[in-house]
């Protein structure tokens, strides 16, 4: 199978359903998730590999991964019950804000500026790419119904990763 099919040379792309303009929100949508997940391997290879939050990234860009299929996905052409993984996943989200937010002193109540290492700095970027995933994903939403779950996964994932941030410079001693 050829890696090229020449079917984006004019400016459109298929998704299930049919072909859509490169352009569609449901595309610029899935591109910003896209970066979300390099971005996150970004920050995984910026940590010890024995770091804490290892298998939560990679856990966390398994299910973005998942969510693009979705997200790629006409509201009309929804497999039944996929709903139900995002809520799941958006409870166990919930539970790790709530952990990380027990484990930590009242730094966690502020803004923190992006740097202190390279791995807050590029948590910082996943927070912001994750903003701007979520106002996409608020727009597709007003031109075709998305999944229940998806807008409040990812919602929690901007959430989470101020608290990450915090939980990781710690966990580095950038502030000992």
């Amino acid at each position: 199978m050829k890696i090229y099919t020449k079917g984006g040379d004019k400016g459109r792309t298929a998704i299930i359903g049919g072909r859509v303009e490169k352009d569609d929100i449901r595309i610029e949508a899935n591109g910003i998730l896209d970066e979300v997940v390099a971005h996150m391997g970004v920050l995984r290879m910026e940590l010890p590999m024995d770091h804490v939050w290892q298998l939560r990234l990679k856990d966390f860009q398994w299910t973005m991964m998942d969510l693009m299929g979705v997200v790629a996905t006409p509201s009309d052409k929804y497999p039944e019950g996929k709903e139900n993984i995002f809520i799941e996943k958006t409870k166990e989200l919930e539970k790790w804000i709530d952990e990380t937010e027990a484990s930590l002193s009242t730094v966690s109540d502020h803004f923190v500026l992006p740097g202190g290492t390279k791995a807050a700095a590029q948590a910082h970027v996943v927070r912001a790419r994750l903003r701007t995933a979520e106002r996409r994903l608020v727009t597709l939403n007003k031109a075709d119904d998305i999944l229940e779950g998806v807008l409040p996964y990812v919602n929690r994932m901007s959430d989470l990763f101020p608290k990450f941030i915090t939980s990781a410079l710690f966990t580095l001693k950038v502030f000992s």
